[in-house]
């Protein structure tokens, strides 16, 4: 049995290709109406347009990135590392029974 998925060449400004456009970027599944049958497909895959960040998601990272830089300078991390590794060991949620 092949599994390849079927490939469908479509015009760029088709009604098809931007409601699978639409179905991507939302993540809502598609509904196509053949006249004969209603199909709800679900659509995966990325947009170039979003695999690639634009300069303004860029400027904002990176003016995070500075802002938070430096923020846990002055903890302790011996310190933190024991107090994870004690938080793991004790449980403050009640016991489950069946």
């Amino acid at each position: 049995m092949d599994n390849t998925p079927g490939k469908v060449k479509l015009a760029k400004e088709s009604e098809l290709a931007l409601a699978i456009s639409r179905a991507v970027r939302t993540g809502r599944s598609l509904l196509v109406d053949t006249g004969d049958a209603v199909y709800s497909l679900f659509v995966e895959g990325v947009q170039e347009a979003e695999k690639t960040p634009s300069a303004e998601q860029v400027k904002r990272s990176r003016e995070g990135i500075l802002k938070a830089s430096g923020g846990w300078k002055d903890v302790d991390t011996e310190a933190f590392k024991v107090y994870i590794a004690e938080r793991r060991r004790t449980s403050s949620r009640p016991a489950v029974s069946l």
